[in-house]
């Protein structure tokens, strides 16, 4: 791909590594995250708010090939979700991870208010039952 190309016509992703089978993929406003049949998750795309948990190298603001992401947890992911600017995952222990930015409405589902590049367990109220949902726009189901 051509930086700041538009692509009209869908296109293989072939940076993923080989042998990797990739079971789910989700999508935010500019960026792109892949799950594989092993818990991996693969980001890439603009990275100004960290929706990427990771950071591209200095004077680039995106990252254009799929970065695996450093595990965040001791159960495998079963699940990704995106929204605009922010993703979560689901391990297979039922807990919710978030990371990215613009958590101006509490979309991160945490306290803080800023961007945030590292995925964190979103709390959840005792026997709240929470079960896994999507992420649209600037909003998050769970």
């Amino acid at each position: 791909f051509e930086e700041n190309s538009v692509q009209i016509k869908p296109t293989l992703v072939s940076t993923i590594p080989s042998g990797k089978n990739v079971i789910q993929v989700a999508c935010g406003s500019h960026f792109t995250a892949s799950l594989t049949d092993k818990g991996e998750i693969y980001t890439w795309g603009l990275a100004s708010r960290g929706q990427l948990a990771a950071l591209p190298k200095p004077g680039e603001p995106a990252i254009v090939s799929p970065r695996k992401m450093n595990a965040f947890s001791i159960h495998p992911i079963v699940m990704i979700a995106c929204g605009a600017e922010h993703a979560l995952a689901l391990d297979g222990s039922g807990a919710v991870y978030s990371w990215g930015g613009r958590n101006t409405f509490g979309q991160l589902g945490r306290q803080l208010r800023d961007d945030d590049p590292s995925p964190q367990v979103v709390q959840a109220a005792p026997s709240s039952g929470i079960s896994f949902g999507r992420s649209s726009s600037s909003s998050s189901y769970a």
